[in-house]
């Protein structure tokens, strides 16, 4: 594994060794070149706490996704407070989290082909746990 931190200096994570990442202004994209999906996290200082859910929510209903509650996941672990969901289209496979600890508010997604998402989700859950707020 090695560690990545965030251009921002808000998290840092740890990634395979053969994972990768590209840093643009809106997002960071984590990715194996040989495998089949990326991993995209956004990180925003926030003035207040973030509902995480209800943002969560309003972005599915923003992108006109069917809400199936058995789908959604709400968890408070280690001082985060965490949104996940996942769902299909035709074609692709996707799974967000929103993760809010600290004034620091992480809008993370995975997607990928339909039918190709047990290839790497697990390792992209261990990205996900692996996530550390940076003192600043």
């Amino acid at each position: 594994m090695k560690t990545y931190t965030s251009k921002n200096k808000y998290y840092r994570l740890n990634i395979p060794n053969n994972w990768e990442f590209e840093e643009s202004d809106e997002c960071t994209s984590f990715y194996n070149q040989s495998g089949v999906g990326v991993l995209q996290i956004s990180a925003y200082r926030v003035p207040t706490n973030v509902d995480v859910k209800y943002e969560l929510l309003e972005y599915l209903k923003d992108k006109n996704i069917d809400i199936e509650e058995n789908k959604l996941k709400i968890q408070n672990k280690n001082n985060n407070k965490i949104a996940s969901y996942y769902y299909y289209t035709d074609k692709e496979f996707y799974k967000i989290w929103m993760i809010f600890k600290e004034k620091i508010f992480l809008f993370c997604t995975y997607n990928c082909l339909k039918g190709d998402e047990n290839i790497e989700i697990s390792t992209v859950e261990e990205i996900i746990e692996s996530i550390n707020y940076i003192d600043n």
